[in-house]
């Protein structure tokens, strides 16, 4: 998916989306000497392309809140021989990208994995430990592409950059039993161990904890 505009007059607001893996640019703008091209970007995920954001000649883009990684020449571009192409930029996480460009520290910019669940595959939702989390004050978007709720937590007050808000799902745990004979040690190996049918759909780790240890005249039980 890439959004390619050359509409001379044209203004656009994009939000909430998810463009990526375009062969040349993700985004393109371009416009001409008597109507200038401008879009607004705001909480989009831009990832795997050449280009993130193409700035051909009389473009002009205000780009705030959004993810550009994964770009192999450069995350966002301005054609040097095209007119009047500017770009505001605001809170912004690169990542992997050729280049980035040259900002000074007044623009809010953050380096960091995005962590996506699975990119290859086209799953851009990003997890626990994404370099994306609580980075802005947000652009007046209280919801994700998903539709859930900006910013997620009770009490936090900073939004996820990106087209998704990271909301934390309960693990799916499955009760297990073993059985084994009196006076008997019984080993069980992680493979068949208590984590081995539960499951995470944000794909964090999952850990076992041993909440309370059973009497001394009942054995001895470790995790």
């Amino acid at each position: 998916v890439y959004l390619n505009l050359n509409v001379p007059g044209e203004f656009s607001i994009l939000d909430n989306n998810i463009i990526a893996q375009h062969t040349i640019a993700n985004v393109r703008l371009e416009g001409a000497a008597s109507f200038e091209c401008t879009a607004n970007l705001y909480h989009n995920t831009l990832d795997g392309a050449p280009y993130g954001i193409y700035l051909d000649t009389y473009a002009n883009s205000t780009t705030a809140d959004c993810i550009i990684s994964n770009h192999s020449t450069a995350g966002i571009y301005k054609n040097p021989s095209g007119s009047a192409n500017t770009i505001n930029i605001g809170y912004i996480l690169f990542h992997n990208n050729g280049s980035d460009g040259e900002w000074d520290s007044s623009h809010h910019l953050f380096y960091g994995d995005p962590d996506y669940t699975d990119a290859t595959n086209r799953d851009y939702h990003i997890r626990f430990d994404s370099a994306a989390r609580d980075r802005s004050p947000g652009s007046g978007y209280a919801y994700d592409f998903d539709g859930d709720l900006r910013p997620f937590g009770s009490g936090t007050t900073a939004f996820d950059v990106g087209a998704d808000e990271y909301i934390n799902t309960a693990p799916e745990a499955v009760t297990d039993s073993y059985a084994t004979g009196l006076n008997t040690p019984l080993s069980v190996d992680a493979s068949s161990g208590v984590l081995s049918n539960d499951t995470d759909v944000d794909l964090d780790t999952l850990t076992a904890v041993l909440v309370t240890s059973p009497a001394a005249s009942q054995g001895v039980l470790s995790l």
